[in-house]
């Protein structure tokens, strides 16, 4: 009995030592990428690349002319990183004027405006009026709500009577834009 058992371990012993020797090969062609089952289970794409030649990772001038290819020409647009002094193309917008009004009790025009195609704060709402060559205008602070960008009610006090042009002037960092004009009578 003691014959059979030390022959079943040195079979198990020799079995392992095979294991462990086969560990070491492999049955891909030289060069092929290894990927991990945690990688393919991860979602990631492995690289399909060859691997670098034993030179190049000893470091060699071919490494080096291999990672400038690899990393983009300098001239090349999509290497370079982006100018934070460039300036920024804005979405073009268009104010909505929901109501506009002569309030002869406050003396004042008055004008509700929002924008509709943008949500978001930082914005400056102008109201621009016109009459005869005289131009005045007053601002606000524009506000994000649900779904659109609010410019409440603007006013300006105390105009000559006549028939101003009023339009709306939104700007922010992002976007920018002019309503449709619209006429409003000033009695005083």
């Amino acid at each position: 009995m003691g014959a059979k058992f030390g022959g079943i371990v040195c079979l198990a012993l020799g079995a392992g030592m095979a294991v462990f020797v086969l560990a070491g090969c492999s049955l891909l062609p030289a060069g092929a990428p290894v990927v991990s089952t945690e990688t393919l289970a991860a979602g990631i794409t492995p690289n399909k690349d060859p691997l670098p030649a034993p030179s190049a990772i000893a470091g060699d001038e071919t490494a080096d002319a291999t990672d400038e290819q690899s990393a983009g020409s300098p001239g090349d647009a999509s290497s370079a990183p982006a100018d934070p002094a460039a300036p920024v193309a804005l979405v073009s917008v268009t104010p909505l004027i929901v109501s506009s009004s002569w309030d002869a009790t406050a003396s004042a025009l008055t004008v509700d405006a929002f924008v509709s195609s943008i949500t978001e704060d930082g914005g400056t709402c102008s109201l621009v009026a016109e009459l005869d060559g005289s131009v005045v205008s007053v601002e606000s602070a524009a506000f994000a709500a649900a779904q659109s960008t609010e410019c409440g009610e603007l006013a300006l006090p105390g105009l000559a009577q006549g028939t101003w042009s009023v339009r709306v002037e939104y700007a922010s960092d992002r976007s920018a834009g002019v309503s449709d004009s619209v006429d409003v009578a000033v009695t005083s």
